[in-house]
């Protein structure tokens, strides 16, 4: 009998759309202008990134801004129903799919958590030197590891989140392979 491959990035825009919508740190999120990628990592080794949230615009929602001397432009995304897309959430396979289902629940609210409250396409900022997670690394693990907490506590449906408990192997044996979502990032257009 034929194994269907099973499609991860769905299950994980309905754990983070859910997400979302129970803590209120996160009220502004819209989820339909988040797209959720699936990057193949060349190794299996289980240190180096997990996942990352890639902003598509800069800082105050503007489709240009500069970076070493340079002045870019964001490339322009939308989805299949023409909505913008805002950013990019890119799941790294196997690593992330391998991780304790805690560590996935962190790792998730970690990347929404980069995410800048006006919601407008750039990231959080902390200014300074350490702008993408504040003075203390510590800290903001600190934070996200409360709000997992409370995202348990809210007693999410098991049925949501229950692929999670599951490493790579378990899922391909079960499923035959996993598939999902690929989004290609275009690069950034030089205007000078």
């Amino acid at each position: 009998m034929a194994k269907n491959y099973f499609n991860y990035t769905d299950p994980i825009r309905a754990v983070c759309r859910d997400i979302v919508v129970k803590l209120p740190v996160f009220s502004r999120i819209r989820m339909e202008h988040v797209a959720v990628s699936l990057v193949r990592t060349r190794k299996r080794e289980m240190y180096g990134v997990f996942a990352s949230m890639t902003p598509l615009r800069f800082e105050g929602g503007k489709l240009r801004g500069t970076r070493n001397n340079r002045l870019l432009e964001m490339p322009l995304l939308h989805d299949k129903e023409n909505r913008p897309i805002l950013y990019v959430l890119s799941i790294y396979i196997p690593r992330f799919v391998d991780l304790p289902i805690g560590e996935k629940i962190d790792t998730l609210i970690h990347e929404l958590y980069h995410i800048s409250p006006d919601f407008d396409g750039s990231l959080r900022s902390f200014g300074g030197r350490y702008f993408a997670h504040g003075a203390s690394q510590k800290e903001y693990n600190r934070k996200v590891s409360a709000l997992s907490r409370q995202w348990l506590s809210s007693d999410p449906r098991p049925e949501l989140w229950d692929f999670l408990r599951y490493d790579f192997k378990t899922l391909c044996q079960h499923y035959g392979g996993l598939t999902g979502t690929a989004v290609k990032l275009p690069p950034l257009k030089v205007i000078g």
